[in-house]
C-alpha cells in the first residue's frame, strides 16, 4: 500500500501552534504524504514557518494567498492536490502518529468508501475530553444512516477526522463566504459515497482555545439557520424517508438562531429572521409532534412561535 495522501492545512495566524500541527503530520507512520500548507493571508510569522518546513522536507508545498477564509484556503489546496486520498487538518490541531495509517487501512480495498476516525478535545492546559461519539469501534455505516446521525446532531460532521478518495471529491468544493461549511460539503459528498468506515482509534486532537466557545450571536448562527433550511429541502427531494429527522434538525437550528438573535435584528428586513419565522409558522405542529425533539425543545419552540421577543430576551439575559 503506497497511495499518496494529500493533507491540506489552512493556516491563518497560528504561529503559536503551527509547529505542533505540522510535526504531527510529517511524523506519521504512514509517510507517503503530500502536505499542502495554505497561508491564508496571515499577518504573523506563520508564512515563514511554512517556508521553513518546505525548505527541509520535499513533501511540503506552500500556497500563499490573500485572506479568504477556511473554505477558500481548503479549495486552494484541493486545486493543487495530487494525492490518491485527501485529508484536512486545522493548523492549531494535531494528530497521533498512526492516524493516517489507521484510516487508509480501513478503506484502501473498498471502492467509494471514506474513513472516519475518533477525536478528543484538547485544552490549552493539556486536558483531554473524549468526544461524544456513537461509533467507538470499527463499524460500517451506509451514507443514508450517516446523514440521519447528522440530522440528529450525533454524527461527526468534521472533515478533519476523515480520509477521502480524491476521485470521490472530483470538482466538489467548499462553499465560500459561509461558516458551517463542513456540513454542506459532507452532505454533497455523501451522494457519491458507498460506505463510511468508522475506525475505532483516536485519529485527531481538536484543540480548544480558551474562550473559543460562545453562545453569543455571530455569523455562524445565521449560516447554520440557512443551511438547515437548505438541507431540509434536499432531504425532502433526495431522502424523503428522513424528512422527520430533517424537520427536527431545522427546528433545532432555527430555535438556536432565534434565541441568540439581538433585538435590533428581529425585523422583517432581516431575511434570515423572516425565513426562520416562516419555517415556524409552516411547521409548528410538525415540530410539536416530532418525536425526535425533546419536550424542553418543543416548549422553547412553541414559546418562540408565540412570544419570540420575550423568549429571546429571557434567554439572552440568562446567558449574558
Amino acid at each position: 500500500m503506497n497511495d499518496l495522501i494529500s493533507v491540506i492545512v489552512p493556516v491563518y495566524n497560528t504561529e503559536k501552534y503551527l509547529n505542533r500541527c505540522v510535526d504531527s503530520i510529517l511524523c506519521q507512520t504512514y509517510s507517503n504524504l503530500e502536505l499542502i500548507l495554505v497561508n491564508d493571508g496571515s499577518t504573523d510569522n506563520s508564512l515563514d514557518i511554512c517556508n521553513q518546513y518546505k525548505a527541509k522536507d520535499n513533501r511540503v508545498k506552500v500556497i500563499d494567498k490573500e485572506n479568504g477564509g477556511l473554505s477558500s484556503a481548503r479549495n486552494a489546496g484541493l486545486d493543487v492536490a495530487t494525492g490518491d486520498y485527501i485529508a484536512f487538518c486545522d493548523s492549531d490541531d494535531y494528530l497521533p502518529n498512526d492516524a493516517y495509517e489507521s484510516l487508509i487501512k480501513a478503506i484502501s480495498t473498498t471502492d467509494g468508501a471514506i474513513a472516519n476516525g475518533m477525536y478528543v478535545r484538547a485544552s490549552e492546559s493539556g486536558e483531554l475530553t473524549k468526544s461524544k461519539v456513537i461509533h467507538e469501534k470499527d463499524e460500517d455505516i451506509p451514507p443514508k444512516d450517516f446523514l440521519k446521525e447528522l440530522l440528529m446532531h450525533v454524527g461527526d460532521v468534521s472533515m478533519c477526522t476523515k480520509l477521502i478518495p480524491r476521485n470521490l471529491i472530483g470538482d466538489l468544493r467548499f462553499p465560500e463566504g459561509i461558516l458551517n461549511e463542513d456540513l454542506v460539503f459532507m452532505v454533497n459528498l455523501l451522494k457519491k459515497v458507498t460506505i463510511i468506515k468508522f475506525v475505532g482509534r483516536l485519529c485527531y486532537y481538536y484543540f480548544v482555545r480558551q474562550n473559543s466557545i460562545s453562545s453569543k450571536y455571530g455569523k455562524a448562527f445565521e449560516d447554520m439557520q440557512k443551511n438547515s433550511l437548505w438541507l431540509l429541502e434536499l432531504v425532502k427531494n433526495d431522502y424523503p424517508t428522513l424528512k422527520k429527522y430533517a424537520i427536527r434538525f431545522a427546528a433545532y437550528q432555527n430555535m438556536a438562531y432565534l434565541l441568540v438573535l439581538p433585538k435590533e435584528l428581529r425585523n422583517k428586513g432581516n431575511q434570515a429572521y423572516r425565513s426562520a419565522k416562516i419555517f415556524l409558522r409552516k411547521n409548528i405542529f410538525k415540530c410539536i409532534f416530532n418525536k425526535y425533539l425533546r419536550i424542553k425543545e418543543k416548549v422553547i419552540i412553541l414559546g418562540l412561535f408565540l412570544f419570540p421577543n420575550i423568549m429571546a430576551e429571557k434567554y439572552q439575559k440568562k446567558h449574558r
